[in-house]
């Protein structure tokens, strides 16, 4: 059976990908990026939770009762198998930079780094363990997600997303190499930081016609969102800045 090409994911592919590649271009050429640029940096991060809710939506709409035969050797093989690979370069290539820089053994550096990108997920293709956690929740939850409501089941995520964030944001990290490391860098990696994204990825794919109905209902809302969003954050950065100079 065909499936349905949805052409809004291309859409938002493309400005998921153009926010992504803006977003790195900005970060590597300003030195001392201004507030306004801050804040624009900020906006842009929004390209990888977008690839991440785009991951589920495609799997519920495609598989809403049952995944296929072959869907786990195909993500190893398609998706897996090309971060490994990709930590292996990445930790071969920042192996040389440390050892030029510092004078550290370079196959040391390689392999120090080759753990930390593998196993920690510590480069930019930490998205792929995000995603393969979406793909074991869909696996395990599928079934019972159906069941439920989807409007206590959104806000509960969305409590857990904000509660999971807010504690690692607002709270010391605990003060030891260990502690210092997960809230500076690996807290984001489970998927209690992502699950709002997961779940509503997931009713937006196995309800897609009442999703889109949803959508061009409330569509003044749907426009006027982003904006909102993005004056707060600019916003908050403006007064971040403004506090640090005065004080």
């Amino acid at each position: 059976m065909s499936k349905k090409i949805i052409n809004e994911i291309f859409l938002l592919r493309s400005v998921a990908c153009l926010s992504i590649v803006l977003n790195h271009a900005m970060e590597r050429s300003l030195n001392n990026p201004s507030e306004l640029m801050n804040a624009g940096i900020m906006l842009l991060t929004f390209g990888t939770p977008t690839f991440i809710f785009i991951s589920e939506f495609i799997l519920a709409k495609s598989y809403p009762d049952k995944l296929p035969a072959q869907f786990w050797s195909k993500r190893v093989k398609y998706i897996l198998m090309p971060y490994f690979l990709f930590g292996i370069f990445y930790a071969i290539a920042k192996g040389f930079e440390q050892a030029l820089s510092n004078g550290e053994v370079v196959i040391m550096a390689i392999g120090h780094n080759i753990l930390r990108h593998i196993l920690l997920a510590e480069y930019h293709g930490y998205f792929i363990i995000i995603i393969f956690q979406f793909y074991l929740l869909h696996f395990f939850f599928s079934k019972y997600l159906k069941k439920w409501s989807p409007k206590w089941v959104i806000g509960l995520s969305l409590m857990i997303n904000i509660v999971y964030l807010g504690f690692f944001n607002f709270v010391d990290p605990i003060p030891t190499i260990v502690g210092n490391y997960i809230w500076s860098w690996f807290y984001w990696i489970p998927f209690f930081g992502w699950i709002f994204y997961f779940t509503v990825a997931y009713y937006s794919g196995i309800y897609f016609t009442i999703f889109t109905q949803v959508l061009a209902k409330y569509y003044k809302w749907v426009l006027a969102a982003p904006l909102v969003f993005s004056n707060s954050i600019d916003y908050s950065f403006h007064e971040r800045f403004l506090s640090s100079d005065i004080f």
